[in-house]
């Protein structure tokens, strides 16, 4: 499936604080417009570690466009995922789908699976999923287009491995004022520039949303 990366960042380049409370970056503005592609889409795909630290709904909630909302992935090589998420808690209402390594526990699979989440399994190397093996599973299931928001860790991965084909990135107008999380990682920034392309600026409010293209 063609991939689009989204990423958000503060007006000084940070994604998330260190430690404390989640960071909400962007505005109304530039929120709703995230949603509007979010149903576009045919899955969201993050991280468990965004489930983890944000607890997200991955759903699109724009009036007139609820229906909208498409398959939220989780990333989850060794089935993390808490039974009290809530794309666990809403597993039976929006159809949510788990990947993870082929020798991840079993117990987890099955409170999930009772829950009303579908976890499917694929290789892993060097400790991680095969994101590429991932990617083509989706695939076999009817998905050709996904959301990526899972982040900057994710974010350079699906980059290194050349997994990438749109990105966007959110900038808001405030800084965090400390040490934070990097928000473009060295694979993303690097691509940026020599196999991205600028292709549209949008002003949302107080932020800015930029979109890029593969060059080649």
């Amino acid at each position: 499936p063609a991939v689009l990366l989204k990423l958000a960042q503060t007006a000084d380049g940070f994604a998330a604080r260190l430690s404390g409370p989640r960071l909400y970056i962007t505005g109304e503005r530039s929120n709703c417009r995230t949603h509007l592609i979010r149903a576009h889409a045919d899955a969201i795909m993050v991280g468990v570690g965004t489930v983890l630290a944000d607890d997200p709904q991955l759903t699109v909630r724009l009036p007139g466009l609820e229906d909208r909302s498409p398959v939220r992935v989780i990333l989850d090589s060794r089935l993390r995922t808490p039974e009290g998420a809530y794309v666990v808690r809403t597993g039976r209402e929006v159809p949510t789908w788990v990947v993870a390594a082929d020798d991840a526990p079993i117990e987890p699979e099955r409170r999930l699976a009772a829950a009303g989440v579908e976890v499917m399994r694929v290789p892993s190397r060097g400790g991680r999923l095969d994101l590429a093996e991932a990617l083509t599973l989706l695939a076999s299931r009817g998905i050709t287009r996904v959301f990526s928001e899972g982040g900057p860790r994710l974010g350079d991965t699906l980059v290194e491995l050349d997994l990438v084909d749109e990105f966007a990135l959110a900038t808001s107008d405030a800084p965090l004022g400390e040490p934070g999380v990097p928000a473009i990682g060295s694979k993303l920034r690097a691509a940026l520039r020599n196999r991205f392309r600028l292709v549209s600026t949008e002003d949302l409010g107080p932020d800015r949303l930029e979109l890029f293209e593969r060059a080649d």
